[in-house]
């Protein structure tokens, strides 16, 4: 059993924190957090042989002079990482591949790197493939099958060979420690003695096994009015575990003819569900410049659409990556100059129903350095071409090459929303609710209607009824606006069984659909129930049916996913220290007792600076004048974190120190604030620290009680997302 320092019973703590409004969250900005910062480097000048851009190597120092030659020449005498594609191993190890060269255009292997931690640390490299005899052999493409085999597909590059560039695709059974001979896909780009075929897409396994593998090509490089042209091709299972591919599979996309005005290259592709494929692709020659364009396969890539600029979307070596609840991120390089100069990584949530409406870009990553006037040459554009994968946690890992920096980067961000906040929504005014689930008790507070958005799903925070099913008893939750649900998840009656029926509406009246039946069933946690590609629903409905002599009906909560609309960066992350509390995962201590023995005030209470109320009666207060006091919270198990905020006591100055423990004991002070007046609450970053125990030590106040209106942490130990 869990010991912590506690003044109030949990239940009084809690009850109290349900009774708080909660503040709107604040709106998400262009970018996440820090583009100019990765939160991992693969490579570097710290831990491989590449080195940074110096964009004064070559300068004659004559202005006139155009040096960007002679300093590209210079810099490309190294060996460092470009292109790189990121996918989750069988056994959940990430594995990126990535060229190694000293150039973006000759001189490279394609090198590949595992990491068992979700990408803190690495391997050390192996090759995938290389050839002496090529001048490049470069971009690989990463597919982990549904059987656990991974595929690599790459082109080469030799200039002696009719067709300069071909693609290759090899195959891994052992989670990509071996590597089977490269073979060379069938393609309508040889049949030309001038063609050649590139690749930097991903391949997309089909439901009947069959891969689509996109590539672009050029007919006749020769040709001044040949231009590039986007195909897919198909490989269909061998039954040996291989692939064959056929020409008369091969499906040319995107073509301008020729002579032609666009040319298409670099194109990735989407699996939409239900047969449905799309493909975006980067253009040159575009009337609308820059403007990536799209097309889309309802029959699993067998006939395709005409390709349609989608305006919103400029940009080179777009990504798609498939979320869980069916949404994509679609990544790229941009070329808008919307966000920084040369080409940043940006992003984008994209949902099969709703497509590109009601999400917008955002910059992921941009290089530190801007050119500055005298520099011999910086090639700002020189990066980018990201990958993603989703990791177990929700979050999603992005990798980017920069070659000014000479790194092979990564940023973390978070899919948001995620799932729905119910009991905030509940306070706010945006999530009501109609049920006959409505047994009160007084000896158990906790048990109330609104007890099945609460988000506690331990038994006495539920709502119930006073008697069994039948009669079946409903709740009826109703949300602010429509939503896209992706999933509907539920805690019937612990420890018992029920039946019970799950229902979506988008009006509430004439259009419910059923989602899911339970028959006698027990939940202990939350059971989830998948929508793809996700309901329109405004409103969502349990209804327990039966209980079958097992006592009164009960719900004991009612959970909401629903597609992301945009993400953010995952630096570091607000405990939901209210939720912790109700869940038994935090406990609150400290001198800063006072309650109101009117019980007119009943905001003023222990748990006041985690209630996310930030207004002077809803804090913790102390029961002496101009004294010191102390607030204390203890968490359920060591967290790193890196960050507090505080709202000391609006309208006075207060001193404070914020201190950790890993033990309760021993204290090491990480942040203060001196004779603040804090009418909002302050953020306070310091050097990430390991700790159990936080407490805040208000050492003066300029007049009355010690008080503490709002307090939150925030960890860099990534959290589960439920």
């Amino acid at each position: 059993m869990r010991r912590f320092l506690c003044l109030l019973t949990a239940a009084v703590l809690a009850a109290a924190l349900l009774q708080i409004p909660q503040p709107p969250a604040s709106a998400a900005g262009p970018s996440v957090d820090e583009p100019a910062v990765p939160d991992l480097k693969i490579l570097s000048p710290d831990n491989s042989t590449c080195r940074a851009w110096d964009p004064m190597l070559g300068d004659d120092g004559d202005p006139a002079t155009n040096d960007s030659a002679a300093n590209r020449q210079l810099n490309e005498t190294v060996g460092c990482p470009w292109f790189p594609s990121l996918t989750r191993l069988a056994n959940g190890d990430l594995y990126v591949a990535y060229s190694w060269s000293v150039s973006h255009s000759f001189g490279g292997l394609v090198a590949g790197r595992r990491s068992s931690d979700n990408g803190r640390t690495w391997s050390a490299e192996t090759v995938i493939a290389s050839d002496p005899t090529a001048s490049d052999v470069k971009e690989p493409s990463l597919t982990t099958l549904r059987n656990g085999d991974l595929m690599v597909a790459y082109y080469d590059y030799k200039p002696s060979r009719p067709n300069r560039r071909k693609v290759y695709v090899k195959r891994s059974t052992d989670n990509g420690a071996t590597w089977s001979a490269a073979t060379t896909p069938a393609t309508l780009a040889y049949d030309t003695t001038y063609g050649w075929a590139g690749v930097d897409g991903d391949m997309v396994e089909l439901a009947n096994g069959d891969l689509l593998l996109p590539i672009y090509v050029h007919r006749d490089y020769r040709s001044a009015t040949s231009k590039f042209s986007a195909h897919v091709l198909r490989g269909r299972p061998d039954g040996s575990g291989g692939y064959t591919w056929d020409k008369a599979d091969e499906r040319v996309v995107m073509w301008d003819g020729d002579p032609g005005v666009v040319s298409y290259a670099e194109p990735t592709l989407a699996d939409l569900g239900g047969g449905h494929i799309m493909m975006v692709t980067r253009t040159s020659g575009n009337p609308a410049a820059q403007v990536m364009r799209v097309s889309h396969s309802y029959d699993n890539g067998n006939t395709w659409t005409a390709p349609a600029d989608e305006p919103s979307l400029k940009g080179h070596a777009p990504h798609m990556l498939k979320l869980r609840g069916g949404s994509h991120l679609l990544t790229y390089g941009d070329t808008s100059g919307a966000f920084a100069g040369g080409r940043p990584v940006v992003g984008r949530i994209y949902d099969p129903k709703t497509g590109w409406t009601g999400t917008q870009s955002k910059m992921i990553y941009k290089t530190p350095r801007t050119p500055q006037p005298g520099w011999a040459g910086f090639p700002s554009s020189d990066m980018s071409y990201p990958a993603s994968v989703e990791l177990d946690d929700g979050r999603v890992l992005t990798v980017y090459y920069d070659r000014l920096e000479g790194i092979l980067g990564g940023t973390y961000l978070r899919p948001d929303p995620y799932r729905l906040d119910l009991w905030k929504m509940h306070l706010d005014g945006k999530a009501t609710y109609q049920t006959d689930l409505d047994f009160r008790a007084a000896s158990r507070p906790m048990m109330q209607p609104y007890g099945a958005l609460d988000g506690n799903t331990t038994y006495w925070y539920s709502a119930a009824a006073g008697t069994g099913a039948p009669p079946t008893k409903t709740f009826t939750l109703a949300l602010d606006k429509p939503y896209l649900v992706t999933d509907v998840g539920v805690v019937l009656k612990p420890g018992y069984q029920e039946s019970a029926r799950l229902r979506t509406s988008l009006t509430g009246s004439g259009d419910w659909q059923t989602i899911r039946n339970y028959t006698m069933q027990g939940t202990t946690a939350y059971d989830w129930t998948a929508l793809r590609p996700g309901n329109d629903a405004k409103y969502i409905r349990a209804e327990i049916t039966d209980t079958q002599g097992n006592g009164s009906a009960v719900l004991n909560d009612l959970a909401v996913r629903v597609a992301p609309t945009t993400f953010n960066r995952f630096r570091s992350t607000r405990l939901d220290l209210r939720q912790m509390l109700l869940n038994g995962q935090a406990g609150i201590g400290g001198n800063l007792t006072y309650l109101d023995p009117a019980g007119a005030r009943p905001g003023i209470n222990p748990s006041g600076p985690i209630d996310g109320k930030a207004d002077y009666w809803y804090a913790a207060a102390g029961t002496c004048s101009s004294c010191a006091g102390t607030w204390q919270i203890s968490l359920d198990q060591p967290y790193q974190l890196n960050k507090v905020g505080l709202m000391l006591k609006p309208g006075y100055q207060e001193s404070a120190v914020v201190e950790t423990s890993p033990n309760g004991t021993t204290w090491t002070q990480v942040a203060g604030l001196t004779m603040a007046d804090t009418a909002q609450t302050q953020y306070l970053t310091f050097t990430p620290v390991t700790a159990k125990h936080v407490r805040v030590r208000i050492t003066h106040v300029s007049a009355g009680q010690p008080q503490l209106a709002e307090a939150e942490l925030f960890t860099t130990t990534p959290t589960t997302q439920p």
